[in-house]
């Protein structure tokens, strides 16, 4: 068994190879060559692509998908923002996850963290707690102006939309957060 990473940003390939390459595990540059390769090859294809506020592109084609081995398949974590694989067109869900089409198995769930959801409502929890004590603390402006991972997580405040892709997707204007906490 072996697992391919496939990844555009190269700071990020040179810290996946340092903590996770072995013989088991190979990072590569996603690019369509090896995209291609890759997907023709694979047993499993998870699509994770995310692009925080923004629709993802149709990266994986009709013809890649075809190219799959009959009953291998193909999951898009990214079905939530509309997804990242031409012949995924519509949800699945828990109770009916799965579709098949050009002979591999489609799995299109959004909210996937909902098939555990006390597992993940506790790793949510987790992942948060630092900024809600620091809101509780700071109070709420102090603990953005303190935290730039809390900042970086604000899309809108105040009613004013601060992250550019979101008001780019959704056709409308934006500010920076800075201009807003004056």
């Amino acid at each position: 068994c072996s697992v391919t990473i496939l990844e555009v940003n190269q700071e990020r390939i040179a810290y996946l190879r340092k903590q996770y390459a072995t013989e088991e595990v190979n990072i590569i540059e996603s690019n369509t060559e090896n995209l291609e390769r890759t997907i023709k090859e694979a047993d499993l294809f998870i699509s994770t692509i995310l692009i925080p506020g923004s629709r993802p592109p149709k990266i994986v084609k009709e013809y890649m998908v075809q190219s799959m081995k009959p009953g291998s398949v193909i999951v898009d974590i990214a079905i939530d923002q509309g997804g990242t694989v031409e012949t995924i067109d519509h949800y699945t869900t828990h109770d009916n996850p799965v579709f098949i089409k050009h002979d591999v198995i489609h799995y299109a769930v959004p909210n996937m963290p909902g098939a555990t959801p006390r597992t993940s409502t506790m790793a949510l929890a987790n992942g948060n707690i630092e900024y809600l004590l620091a809101i509780s603390k700071d109070g709420l402006e102090n603990a953005i102006q303190n935290k730039s991972s809390l900042a970086s997580g604000v899309n809108v405040y105040k009613g004013i939309i601060t992250y550019e892709n979101l008001g780019m997707t959704l056709g409308l204007d934006f500010k920076q957060l800075k201009e807003v906490l004056v």
